[in-house]
């Protein structure tokens, strides 16, 4: 069977949609989506997936396809664990949520797009900080660079490595969990590059 992969590009985009459609968090429009996804999540789609005692994490490419030069998505979806919060990058005070990417030749990042944060009030301390407590997505955007140098680095190369690391720190009702770090790793097909 034959995929258009732009088409296929596009329902990746809807990967954590089944989740938070049952969860509430979604509207009619995105329950569409959902159910769209629910029929091509039966395709074998690469993404990588990581659990810690306090998060799951789904991330994929968008597309997995990539002409150099073009922008393109990689896309983090996080569900904290019941009764978790997660400090937002806005805080100071605790480790808040940072993605950092490992330097290489060829990539050039984007915007990093994280989602409005909630407030969280916590009444020993008296004190609100940001968090996130619901499922949320964070979008980064990226490039393969094809200017100067970089160009002449891209003949025959089909694939190109992508490493990060996600630092974030977890709370529940009682207890601030140590930092952590969790290593990531995508790998990006390339389209043919012709300078």
């Amino acid at each position: 069977m034959l995929i258009d992969l732009g088409v296929l590009a596009l329902f990746l985009n809807l990967q954590s949609s089944t989740f938070l459609a049952t969860a509430g968090y979604l509207n009619p429009l995105d329950k569409l989506d959902a159910t769209i996804f629910n029929f091509v999540s039966q395709l074998d789609v690469p993404a990588v997936q990581v659990s810690t005692p306090h998060l799951d994490l789904t991330s994929h490419l968008n597309p997995q396809v990539v002409i150099p030069g073009e922008e393109f998505s990689l896309v983090i979806d996080i569900v904290p664990s019941a009764q978790m919060h997660i400090y937002a990058p806005s805080v100071t005070k605790y480790k808040p949520l940072m993605l950092n990417f490992e330097a290489q030749p060829g990539l050039v990042l984007g915007a990093l797009e994280f989602p409005e944060s909630e407030d969280y009030y916590f009444e020993p301390l008296d004190e609100h900080v940001d968090v996130y407590m619901k499922p949320f997505r964070i979008v980064q955007k990226l490039a393969v660079d094809t200017s100067g140098d970089a160009s002449g680095s891209l003949n025959d190369v089909l694939s190109m490595e992508i490493k990060a690391t996600l630092q974030y720190q977890a709370c529940d009702e009682s207890v601030c969990y140590s930092p952590r770090v969790v290593p990531l790793l995508w790998t990006v097909q390339l389209d043919a590059f012709e300078p």
